[in-house]
């Protein structure tokens, strides 16, 4: 080997519409593989994707590639409705945690000057918070000032289900599974517990003359069966209960049809 040639040049794909579909794939099959961790298939895939992520670094758009995981996987649970199989909320988020410790440190978002969580690992919790959020948020209106933390320049990716669909407008599969995904991050605590309530609310519409339809009755009792441990001694969970136990006591014999809606309900009291 001639030292005195100079050492190969290997582009590094900054550029975030190029990496999108490479991340897509990696994103969808470590969804498919997640209940199988323990999987030759599973580790190698896991590895493609830390390779990925650690080639990022130093480039000037690093952190796209972190939100661009960070929108596939939320992406991937909410499109339960199509006929890809369905992927588990609870292995997905197991997935999340540990996509979350290969995050460098030293990846930065340039996006968020001054920002204490624009870089590592609170950047990678900071955008699955306004990423669960986004999924609450009313439509933009002109005519009122958006308090929200959505911001669709910080996960603009290369594809068209890019920005989340409301809750309230998904499938009832997609809801179901999006609502479990939530309780199990926050139980996994890359969540904070009170966003376990602000999509109980949504719901609910109300914890004082709750109204959900069936759909979002189901996926409010799966949610705050998963979350139970976490929030059950949280002063503002008596309301929650209270507010199913409610619908239990209003629907009485009609809530018999479908039995698995009851079943859910009586296991979330």
């Amino acid at each position: 080997m001639n030292p005195w040639m100079p050492n190969p040049v290997v582009p590094r794909p900054s550029d975030p519409f190029k990496i999108t579909p490479r991340l897509q794939v990696l994103i969808r099959d470590l969804t498919g593989l997640s209940q199988t961790p323990e999987t030759a298939e599973y580790r190698a895939t896991f590895q493609r994707l830390e390779l990925l992520i650690a080639g990022q670094l130093g480039c000037e758009n690093d952190a796209q590639t972190t939100k661009t995981i960070v929108a596939l996987l939320f992406t991937n649970i909410a499109k339960a409705d199509g006929n890809d199989p369905i992927a588990s909320p609870r292995a997905v988020a197991q997935l999340t945690d540990a996509i979350l410790s290969i995050i460098p440190d030293t990846m930065r978002d340039w996006t968020r000057p001054g920002d204490a969580t624009n870089r590592g690992k609170p950047l990678f919790r900071q955008l699955i918070l306004e990423r669960a959020r986004a999924h609450l948020q009313l439509p933009h209106s002109s005519n009122r000032r958006d308090l929200s933390p959505w911001r669709p320049e910080r996960f603009t990716i290369d594809t068209k289900a890019d920005r989340p669909v409301l809750l309230t407008v998904l499938g009832h599969r997609s809801r179901v599974q999006l609502a479990e995904f939530i309780g199990e991050l926050a139980v996994k605590k890359l969540l904070p517990s009170v966003v376990v309530s602000e999509y109980a609310l949504k719901l609910l519409h109300s914890t004082s003359v709750p109204s959900p339809n069936r759909s979002e009755l189901e996926a409010v009792c799966r949610l705050l069966r998963v979350a139970d441990p976490i929030i059950r001694s949280l002063p503002w969970s008596g309301n929650l209960y209270n507010a199913l136990e409610m619908v239990r006591r209003r629907a009485g014999s009609n809530l018999e049809s479908p039995l698995r809606v009851l079943l859910l309900v009586r296991s979330c009291l």
